[in-house]
């Protein structure tokens, strides 16, 4: 693509891969630029999908930034899931939550005064009561997350770190990158509910699945990275697919997809690291009363009444009545 634009590129159009930047300071040279890239595509057998495309737009999305009239920033996608994180209800969830914002402290202007009010809270001595003081500090960090210096924009000639991590009902991820003086910054985060089919996967595979959907997710920024992006995960299990296995449908259409991505997976103890392992274990992602993730886990293959038993010597007839 760099190729063919080459006359353009960075005088009025940027490139990467198959994702095509035009800016210009007015309407009638945006639309002159817009025929001179078409052109160039056409001259070289590419044509661009209308479905895919926007024209003359005040701002756009371009590799996972918003990109506008009045600069840039973050995508409100990379941040979702921690914009919407629900207030907790109980110990446990503030211990998550807790956890999640130790790995930024360093970020964050004042980070201990602000966390104390929900550091209290899991003190022992202290009745749980959510309070106007816990909200204002929950939301300040919240803010804090999603917003610079602690979130940075994705930069492509960095390394790419992907922590993941999976639990029976939810599949998590941060992408991160180091700045200049080596210290991780994340880029965007992400988590997900398992379906009612994917909370009866093996274990392994809903690790693998977590890897598959952050690369899903971010995909425009993962594809064609110049090194290795580093998938770090604190399961072993992941190790049962590092051997040839007769895979099924489902690992075979992963195994596809994983190969359009260059990376590395690292084991890492899930002592080590729990930015991940705090998104998947949040109560208001876990399945209520009546949820369909909870009734398909336990069923009954075989009633008593398919079952007729037969005398000695004899066969055992299964009465299995089938749908069409």
């Amino acid at each position: 693509m760099n190729d063919t634009l080459q006359d353009y590129l960075d005088t009025f159009c940027t490139a990467y891969l198959d994702d095509i930047l035009i800016y210009s300071k007015t309407r009638d040279e945006h639309i002159h630029h817009v025929h001179l890239v078409l052109e160039k595509l056409r001259d070289a057998g590419l044509f661009a999908k209308l479905s895919k495309c926007e024209f003359a737009v005040p701002e756009t999305k371009f590799l996972g930034i918003i990109v506008g009239q009045d600069g840039l920033r973050m995508d409100p996608d990379k941040v979702k899931t921690i914009v919407n994180w629900e207030t907790p209800t109980c110990v446990t969830d503030v211990q998550a939550f807790i956890g999640f914002a130790n790995f930024y402290w360093r970020f964050i202007k004042d980070f201990s005064k602000i966390i104390t009010p929900l550091v209290n809270l899991t003190k022992k001595s202290i009745q749980f009561k959510w309070d106007t003081t816990c909200e204002l500090s929950f939301n300040a960090l919240k803010k804090a997350f999603t917003t610079a210096p602690v979130l940075r924009p994705f930069d492509w000639n960095k390394e790419v770190i992907l922590e993941t991590d999976a639990s029976d009902y939810v599949s998590a991820g941060v992408l991160s990158q180091y700045d200049d003086n080596g210290v991780l910054h994340p880029v965007a985060f992400f988590s997900k509910k398992h379906s009612a089919t994917e909370c009866n996967y093996e274990i392994y595979d809903k690790e693998l699945l977590a890897i598959i959907r952050c690369f899903e997710e971010w995909r425009p920024e993962l594809e064609g990275t110049p090194s290795p992006i580093k998938v770090i995960t604190d399961h072993r299990n992941l190790e049962y697919f590092m051997t040839t296995k007769l895979l099924n449908h489902q690992q075979a259409h992963w195994s596809e997809f994983l190969s359009c991505f260059n990376f590395k997976i690292v084991y890492r103890p899930g002592k080590q690291g729990a930015k991940p392992d705090a998104l998947t274990r949040r109560s208001e992602d876990l399945p209520k009363e009546g949820d369909e993730r909870l009734l398909h886990q336990s069923q009954t293959v075989l009633k008593k009444e398919n079952l007729e038993l037969a005398p000695d010597n004899s066969s055992v007839t299964l009465n299995v009545t089938t749908r069409a």
